[in-house]
Protein backbone atom coordinates (compact mmCIF):
# COMPACT_ATOMS: atom_id res chain seq x y z
CA UNK A 1 0.00 0.00 0.00
CA UNK A 2 1.53 3.71 -0.87
CA UNK A 3 2.33 6.50 1.62
CA UNK A 4 -0.41 8.63 0.26
CA UNK A 5 -2.96 5.56 0.63
CA UNK A 6 -1.76 5.27 4.28
CA UNK A 7 -1.74 9.01 5.09
CA UNK A 8 -5.61 8.99 4.02
CA UNK A 9 -6.77 5.97 5.70
CA UNK A 10 -5.44 7.45 9.42
CA UNK A 11 -6.91 11.18 8.44
CA UNK A 12 -9.87 9.70 8.03
CA UNK A 13 -9.80 7.40 11.36
CA UNK A 14 -9.25 10.71 13.43
CA UNK A 15 -11.23 12.58 11.56
CA UNK A 16 -13.80 11.12 9.94
CA UNK A 17 -15.77 12.70 7.01
CA UNK A 18 -18.79 12.55 8.39
CA UNK A 19 -18.16 15.25 11.26
CA UNK A 20 -15.84 17.14 9.21
CA UNK A 21 -16.74 19.94 5.94
CA UNK A 22 -16.04 17.82 2.47
CA UNK A 23 -14.81 21.13 0.93
CA UNK A 24 -12.58 23.08 3.53
CA UNK A 25 -12.34 20.51 6.40
CA UNK A 26 -13.14 21.91 9.30
CA UNK A 27 -14.71 20.48 12.42
CA UNK A 28 -18.46 20.84 11.90
CA UNK A 29 -19.82 22.62 14.59
CA UNK A 30 -23.21 21.12 13.58
CA UNK A 31 -24.00 18.20 11.29
CA UNK A 32 -26.13 18.28 7.91
CA UNK A 33 -27.13 16.02 5.44
CA UNK A 34 -24.70 17.41 2.94
CA UNK A 35 -21.44 17.47 5.21
CA UNK A 36 -20.52 21.15 4.90
CA UNK A 37 -19.90 24.19 7.11
CA UNK A 38 -22.39 26.30 7.29
CA UNK A 39 -19.08 28.92 5.60
CA UNK A 40 -18.70 26.93 2.19
CA UNK A 41 -22.81 26.34 1.83
CA UNK A 42 -22.86 29.61 1.91
CA UNK A 43 -20.09 30.58 -0.54
CA UNK A 44 -21.50 27.78 -3.53
CA UNK A 45 -22.83 29.39 -6.41
CA UNK A 46 -26.45 28.41 -6.04
CA UNK A 47 -28.64 28.45 -9.06
CA UNK A 48 -31.42 30.43 -7.09
CA UNK A 49 -35.16 31.37 -8.38
CA UNK A 50 -34.43 35.18 -8.60
CA UNK A 51 -31.41 34.16 -11.06
CA UNK A 52 -33.04 33.68 -14.40
CA UNK A 53 -32.49 30.32 -16.64
CA UNK A 54 -33.30 29.19 -20.38
CA UNK A 55 -36.57 26.82 -19.72
CA UNK A 56 -34.87 24.21 -21.95
CA UNK A 57 -31.15 23.88 -20.61
CA UNK A 58 -31.33 25.76 -17.29
CA UNK A 59 -28.40 27.84 -17.70
CA UNK A 60 -28.55 31.34 -16.19
CA UNK A 61 -29.60 34.38 -18.87
CA UNK A 62 -29.89 37.00 -16.88
CA UNK A 63 -32.60 38.42 -18.58
CA UNK A 64 -36.31 37.92 -18.72
CA UNK A 65 -36.43 35.71 -21.74
CA UNK A 66 -37.97 32.26 -21.49
CA UNK A 67 -34.95 30.52 -23.89
CA UNK A 68 -31.57 31.38 -24.13
CA UNK A 69 -30.27 31.70 -27.88
CA UNK A 70 -29.24 28.64 -28.30
CA UNK A 71 -32.31 26.59 -27.56
CA UNK A 72 -34.39 28.90 -29.54
CA UNK A 73 -31.84 27.96 -32.51
CA UNK A 74 -31.00 24.46 -32.18
CA UNK A 75 -32.75 21.62 -31.98
CA UNK A 76 -33.18 20.36 -29.04
CA UNK A 77 -33.95 16.13 -28.38
CA UNK A 78 -33.97 16.68 -24.71
CA UNK A 79 -37.23 18.24 -22.36
CA UNK A 80 -35.05 19.98 -19.97
CA UNK A 81 -32.01 20.22 -18.02
CA UNK A 82 -31.40 22.21 -14.60
CA UNK A 83 -28.19 22.21 -12.37
CA UNK A 84 -27.61 23.17 -8.71
CA UNK A 85 -24.76 25.03 -9.53
CA UNK A 86 -22.99 27.79 -11.74
CA UNK A 87 -19.53 26.46 -12.82
CA UNK A 88 -17.70 28.96 -11.00
CA UNK A 89 -15.89 29.82 -7.82
CA UNK A 90 -16.11 26.52 -5.01
CA UNK A 91 -18.52 24.70 -7.81
CA UNK A 92 -15.73 24.69 -10.71
CA UNK A 93 -13.05 23.62 -8.23
CA UNK A 94 -15.09 21.05 -6.89
CA UNK A 95 -15.75 19.65 -10.39
CA UNK A 96 -12.23 20.15 -11.75
CA UNK A 97 -11.24 18.10 -8.28
CA UNK A 98 -13.41 15.63 -8.48
CA UNK A 99 -12.67 14.35 -12.44
CA UNK A 100 -8.88 15.38 -12.36
CA UNK A 101 -7.81 14.73 -8.98
CA UNK A 102 -9.84 11.82 -8.10
CA UNK A 103 -11.64 12.88 -4.92
CA UNK A 104 -14.29 10.70 -5.62
CA UNK A 105 -16.14 11.60 -2.36
CA UNK A 106 -17.29 14.61 -4.31
CA UNK A 107 -19.37 12.55 -6.70
CA UNK A 108 -21.71 11.57 -3.62
CA UNK A 109 -22.19 15.23 -2.74
CA UNK A 110 -23.21 16.06 -6.06
CA UNK A 111 -25.47 13.46 -5.99
CA UNK A 112 -26.81 14.85 -3.18
CA UNK A 113 -27.41 18.47 -4.54
CA UNK A 114 -28.49 16.48 -7.75
CA UNK A 115 -31.54 14.75 -6.09
CA UNK A 116 -32.10 17.70 -4.33
CA UNK A 117 -32.75 19.83 -7.52
CA UNK A 118 -34.68 16.68 -8.33
CA UNK A 119 -37.33 17.41 -5.92
CA UNK A 120 -37.22 21.40 -6.15
CA UNK A 121 -37.95 21.37 -9.90
CA UNK A 122 -40.80 18.76 -9.95
CA UNK A 123 -39.35 15.81 -12.03
CA UNK A 124 -40.73 12.71 -12.33
CA UNK A 125 -38.60 9.45 -14.23
CA UNK A 126 -38.70 6.16 -14.22
CA UNK A 127 -35.05 5.28 -14.67
CA UNK A 128 -31.46 7.13 -14.29
CA UNK A 129 -28.74 7.07 -16.86
CA UNK A 130 -25.49 8.60 -15.87
CA UNK A 131 -23.82 9.94 -19.09
CA UNK A 132 -21.64 7.44 -20.39
CA UNK A 133 -17.63 7.48 -21.61
CA UNK A 134 -15.50 5.72 -23.71
CA UNK A 135 -14.15 2.20 -22.40
CA UNK A 136 -10.78 3.31 -22.88
CA UNK A 137 -11.19 6.71 -20.78
CA UNK A 138 -12.91 5.04 -17.92
CA UNK A 139 -10.35 2.82 -17.63
CA UNK A 140 -7.73 5.66 -17.75
CA UNK A 141 -9.20 7.94 -14.89
CA UNK A 142 -10.52 4.82 -13.21
CA UNK A 143 -14.13 5.99 -12.85
CA UNK A 144 -16.63 8.14 -14.62
CA UNK A 145 -17.49 11.16 -12.71
CA UNK A 146 -21.15 11.08 -13.82
CA UNK A 147 -21.45 7.52 -12.48
CA UNK A 148 -20.81 8.78 -8.81
CA UNK A 149 -23.33 11.42 -9.05
CA UNK A 150 -25.76 9.58 -10.15
CA UNK A 151 -25.46 7.13 -8.09
CA UNK A 152 -26.28 8.69 -4.89
CA UNK A 153 -28.56 10.91 -6.50
CA UNK A 154 -30.76 7.48 -7.54
CA UNK A 155 -30.09 5.73 -3.78
CA UNK A 156 -31.76 9.02 -2.56
CA UNK A 157 -34.24 8.97 -4.76
CA UNK A 158 -34.99 5.74 -5.49
CA UNK A 159 -34.80 5.27 -8.90
CA UNK A 160 -33.19 2.87 -10.38
CA UNK A 161 -29.96 3.51 -12.05
CA UNK A 162 -28.83 1.41 -15.27
CA UNK A 163 -25.12 2.10 -16.01
CA UNK A 164 -25.44 -1.03 -19.01
CA UNK A 165 -27.72 0.59 -21.08
CA UNK A 166 -26.15 3.68 -23.15
CA UNK A 167 -22.55 3.58 -24.16
CA UNK A 168 -20.40 5.81 -25.83
CA UNK A 169 -19.17 4.09 -28.84
CA UNK A 170 -15.74 5.84 -29.63
CA UNK A 171 -13.59 8.21 -28.74
CA UNK A 172 -14.04 11.85 -29.16
CA UNK A 173 -11.92 14.94 -28.91
CA UNK A 174 -12.35 16.78 -25.31
CA UNK A 175 -15.24 19.39 -25.53
CA UNK A 176 -13.38 22.29 -23.78
CA UNK A 177 -11.40 22.95 -26.64
CA UNK A 178 -13.95 23.14 -29.11
CA UNK A 179 -16.74 25.71 -30.14
CA UNK A 180 -20.68 25.33 -29.89
CA UNK A 181 -21.12 23.85 -33.66
CA UNK A 182 -17.85 22.16 -33.33
CA UNK A 183 -18.96 20.20 -29.86
CA UNK A 184 -22.36 19.18 -31.45
CA UNK A 185 -20.40 17.87 -34.72
CA UNK A 186 -17.59 16.00 -32.20
CA UNK A 187 -20.50 13.73 -30.61
CA UNK A 188 -22.40 13.01 -33.69
CA UNK A 189 -23.05 9.33 -33.80
CA UNK A 190 -21.01 8.87 -30.55
CA UNK A 191 -23.62 7.17 -28.32
CA UNK A 192 -25.93 3.87 -28.63
CA UNK A 193 -28.55 2.39 -26.75
CA UNK A 194 -27.89 -1.06 -26.72
CA UNK A 195 -30.42 -2.59 -24.47
CA UNK A 196 -33.72 -0.54 -26.42
CA UNK A 197 -36.59 -2.30 -24.09
CA UNK A 198 -34.70 -1.09 -20.78
CA UNK A 199 -35.90 2.52 -22.02
CA UNK A 200 -38.81 1.86 -24.51
CA UNK A 201 -41.85 3.67 -23.04
CA UNK A 202 -39.81 5.20 -20.10
CA UNK A 203 -39.30 8.71 -19.17
CA UNK A 204 -35.12 9.15 -18.98
CA UNK A 205 -33.72 11.26 -16.32
CA UNK A 206 -29.69 11.85 -17.51
CA UNK A 207 -26.81 12.56 -15.29
CA UNK A 208 -23.54 14.07 -15.70
CA UNK A 209 -20.79 16.54 -14.05
CA UNK A 210 -21.63 20.02 -16.30
CA UNK A 211 -23.79 21.07 -19.05
CA UNK A 212 -22.17 23.68 -21.21
CA UNK A 213 -23.66 23.40 -24.65
CA UNK A 214 -26.14 20.66 -24.10
CA UNK A 215 -24.24 18.99 -27.29
CA UNK A 216 -23.47 15.38 -25.27
CA UNK A 217 -26.90 15.20 -23.12
CA UNK A 218 -28.64 16.65 -26.11
CA UNK A 219 -26.49 13.56 -28.50
CA UNK A 220 -27.65 11.11 -25.57
CA UNK A 221 -31.36 12.16 -25.56
CA UNK A 222 -31.27 11.75 -29.51
CA UNK A 223 -30.50 7.78 -29.32
CA UNK A 224 -32.87 7.47 -26.70
CA UNK A 225 -35.61 8.29 -28.08
CA UNK A 226 -34.71 7.06 -31.00
CA UNK A 227 -34.72 3.81 -29.10
CA UNK A 228 -38.58 4.65 -27.86
CA UNK A 229 -37.91 6.78 -24.97
CA UNK A 230 -40.94 8.16 -24.21
CA UNK A 231 -38.77 11.49 -22.53
CA UNK A 232 -35.81 12.47 -21.96
CA UNK A 233 -34.79 15.04 -18.91
CA UNK A 234 -31.20 15.89 -17.70
CA UNK A 235 -29.37 17.12 -14.23
CA UNK A 236 -26.01 17.98 -13.85
CA UNK A 237 -24.61 19.55 -10.97
CA UNK A 238 -22.57 22.74 -12.72
CA UNK A 239 -24.25 24.63 -15.74
CA UNK A 240 -22.09 27.19 -17.09
CA UNK A 241 -23.34 30.47 -17.51
CA UNK A 242 -24.86 31.51 -21.17
CA UNK A 243 -22.37 33.19 -23.72
CA UNK A 244 -23.26 33.85 -27.61
CA UNK A 245 -21.10 31.76 -29.88
CA UNK A 246 -20.80 34.33 -32.37
CA UNK A 247 -20.57 38.35 -32.70
CA UNK A 248 -22.15 37.77 -35.78
CA UNK A 249 -25.09 35.63 -34.65
CA UNK A 250 -25.72 31.92 -33.57
CA UNK A 251 -24.60 29.03 -35.85
CA UNK A 252 -26.65 25.79 -34.90
CA UNK A 253 -25.77 22.12 -35.07
CA UNK A 254 -26.42 22.21 -39.23
CA UNK A 255 -24.10 24.99 -39.57
CA UNK A 256 -26.46 27.68 -40.64
CA UNK A 257 -25.92 30.98 -39.01
CA UNK A 258 -28.83 32.94 -37.45
CA UNK A 259 -29.09 36.52 -36.83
Amino acid sequence: MHFNELKERFLKTIFPEDIICLICGTELKVQNRFRLCSECLDSLPYITDDIGVCLRCGKPIYDEAHYCLECQNVKRYFLRVNSPFIYKGIAAKLTDDLKFYNKRYIGGLFGEFVATEYLRRGYNADILLPVPMFKKNKSDRGFNQSELIAGRAAELLGIEMLTDVLVKTRETKHQMSLGGFERHKNLIDAFAVTLPDKVKGKTVLLIDDVITTGATIDECAKVLLKAKAVAVLGLTACSTEYKLQTEKGFKNQYGIIKE
